[in-house]
């Protein structure tokens, strides 16, 4: 009953540093992972600048916290809003907190919030600086959010983001063909909400959004590299430039083999042929970080130090199947020279006429 419970959250906003238009996106955002259980906005009310908060206040029951500037250039809005955070915190009457702010001054605090094992939301707009965002579990950017709702039936990517303001598709390349790597290192297939997941604990600021896009799998299938693919109800993130069948690799590597008497000394010869006959071909392609595992993936293949070669287990089978029940050959009889001697020069024979 204790899992199903939704968490809870304190969520404190910079007036300061925040416009008033952001209200609805910032309280929907919260209510996407649990419940706002404090809703506070900190300013000095007596300014001007501030009365666009009074109707938003009102209408979505936010409770303003009157901070004067008690002195020219000082933020005391900041000291305030970090005072009852620890409050709350100490209080232990919320999972989480969501800090509102484009400041960098509240770094430190969304440090001390996960230290204390709670979640911490970090928004604010694109110039919001870095150490803030990656302080924080996760990180909205609201000018991007709003311009998605408005365009969302645009195809079109929304913001004028570029990759000082989130992370590169380069990143993200990168960091996907990594857990897909390691997935397939382990025999797992990569699934498209794990691969989310991932993303997301990656890189604070992690959105699809932030990109032009309102689904996940509608972002992976923009990426050349990538492909969603549907089995059942789960969906499931394949490399899209591994064209070459794996079985086709397998042939060739053991043709190479075959040419070789069985075994070449070198792996990079292996690698280099296996180019030369699929020019496109890299061993990242099927899911492997080296060509060594992708090599040790077949069960025909053996490695020792740095030599290639067919298996023995292979080589017997393969002999077994083609030999064992011919006319010509008889079951050898009770341990006897002369039957050692036969059976030792035919199968050696037998050895040679396969890689022959």
């Amino acid at each position: 009953m204790e899992e199903n419970k939704e968490k809870r959250f304190a969520v404190l906003i910079d007036a300061d540093n925040v416009s008033p238009k952001y209200i609805k996106y910032i309280l929907e955002e919260v209510s996407d992972v649990g419940t706002a259980t404090y809703k506070r906005i900190y300013g000095d009310w007596t300014e001007s600048g501030k009365r666009g908060w009074k109707d938003v206040i009102l209408e979505w029951s936010v409770n303003p916290i009157q901070q004067y500037s008690y002195t020219t250039g000082k933020n005391s809005t900041d000291s305030a809003m970090i005072i009852d955070a620890m409050d709350i915190l100490y209080s232990h009457s919320v999972d989480g907190f969501c800090l509102v702010s484009s400041d960098s001054d509240f770094t430190k605090l969304a440090q001390r919030l996960r230290e204390a094992g709670m979640t911490v939301i970090g928004m604010g707009e694109s110039k919001t600086p870095k150490p803030f965002r990656t302080a924080c579990d996760s990180f909205k950017i609201l000018d991007v959010i709003s311009q998605a709702e408005e365009s969302s039936h645009s195809s079109q990517p929304s913001g004028d983001l570029t990759d000082k303001d989130i992370t590169s598709i380069h990143e993200i390349k990168k960091a996907i063909f990594k857990i897909m790597t390691e997935n397939n290192n382990q025999g797992r297939a990569t699934g498209m909400a794990d691969l989310g997941n991932f993303l997301a604990k990656r890189f604070s600021e992690f959105d699809v959004r932030n990109y032009g896009y309102s689904k996940l799998s509608t972002f992976l299938e923009s990426l050349d590299e990538f492909e969603v693919v549907k089995e059942g109800t789960a969906y499931y993130i394949m490399d899209r430039r591994s064209e070459i069948p794996k079985q086709e690799i397998e042939k060739e590597i053991e043709r190479i083999l075959r040419e070789n008497n069985g075994e070449v000394g070198n792996l990079s010869i292996i690698n280099d042929e296996v180019k030369k006959a699929f020019p496109s071909f890299h061993a990242k392609q099927y899911g492997f970080s080296r060509f060594s595992s992708f090599i040790r993936s077949f069960p025909q293949f053996e490695i020792h130090d740095n030599s290639v070669r067919l298996s023995r287990e292979y080589y017997f089978d393969e002999w077994y199947d083609s030999e064992w029940d011919d006319s010509e050959y008889s079951r050898p009889a009770a341990n006897t020279d002369s039957s050692r001697h036969q059976n030792t020069s035919s199968g050696s024979g037998n050895a040679r006429k396969r890689r022959n």
